[in-house]
């Protein structure tokens, strides 16, 4: 969260999608208010919390109307390198597999049709 804060307070934008609170065992038991106020306690600038930082949920459900959860991980960094996988960031001693794509192109395509249509 470190880095986060220090990417917002140089001004980058930092965009954040969490399964939303009703996702089942894959939610991330955490609101958006909570990461904001964490960003504040270490940034000190609500102007630039406000500016630079993007949080959202995202709601799945299947055919039954149940709210299921995205247990996949995914970042992105300059529209130009991206993981896609199940590795948390925090340390675990579970198996972990992903793999990280260093391709505009791919990071072009992904942003068109995963990415984007979140926002």
């Amino acid at each position: 969260m470190q880095a986060l804060a220090q990417a917002i307070l140089n001004n980058v934008n930092v965009y954040i999608i969490t399964s939303d609170l009703h996702a089942g065992s894959y939610s991330s038991h955490t609101d958006l208010q909570y990461i904001y106020n964490y960003l504040l306690q270490l940034t000190h600038d609500k102007t630039k919390l406000n500016t630079f930082l993007h949080l959202a949920t995202v709601s799945y459900t299947n055919a039954q109307k149940d709210n299921i959860g995205s247990h996949n991980k995914f970042w992105m960094v300059d529209n130009k390198i991206f993981y896609v996988g199940s590795h948390n960031i925090y340390p675990s001693s579970l198996q972990q597999f992903g793999v990280i794509i260093d391709s505009k192109a791919a990071a072009a395509q992904i942003n068109k049709t995963l990415w984007n249509p979140l926002w």
